[in-house]
C-alpha cells in the first residue's frame, strides 16, 4: 500500500519548509479569492479612494507623458506608483500640452480628468 506522503528521510527540516510553503500558498490563494491583496488591501476595488479633498499643484513640462493616479492609493500622489495593481482601476496616461503650473485632481472624482474641476468641494 502506497503512502500519500512524500518521504524525506532523516532531514525533517525539508519537510517542515515544504509544509510552511504550502500553507502560505494556500492562505494567500484563499485571501486573494476573498478579495484581499498581499498587503491586506481590498482588491475588488472599482471605485477610487479619495486621496485628498484638494487639488495637487504640480509643474508639468510640455510634451512629457505623465501617469495620473486614478485609484487614489499611490504614495506618489497625484502620480501613479503602481498601487492600482490590487484594483480594477488603471492610471490615466496623458501628455502635458504646455509647460507650467497645473492643478491635478486629488479627490479622483473630477469630470475633467486629470485636472481639478472643484468636485472635491461637494464630497
Amino acid at each position: 500500500m502506497a503512502t500519500p506522503f512524500v518521504r524525506f528521510g532523516p532531514d525533517v527540516s525539508c519537510r517542515r519548509a515544504l509544509e510552511r510553503t504550502l500553507a502560505y500558498g494556500y492562505i494567500r490563494r484563499r485571501a486573494t479569492r476573498a478579495g484581499f491583496g498581499q498587503s491586506g488591501a481590498v482588491t475588488n476595488m472599482s471605485e477610487a479612494t479619495i486621496a485628498q479633498k484638494a487639488p495637487h499643484e504640480v509643474e508639468l513640462k510640455a510634451g512629457k507623458k505623465y501617469a495620473w493616479c486614478r485609484c487614489g492609493l499611490s504614495s506618489r500622489q497625484p502620480f501613479c506608483d503602481g498601487s492600482h495593481s490590487t484594483t480594477d482601476i488603471e492610471p490615466l496616461v496623458f501628455t502635458a500640452e504646455e509647460t507650467g503650473t497645473q492643478w491635478l485632481c486629488g479627490c479622483k472624482h473630477t469630470a475633467g480628468q486629470p485636472f481639478c474641476d472643484g468636485t472635491h468641494g461637494r464630497l
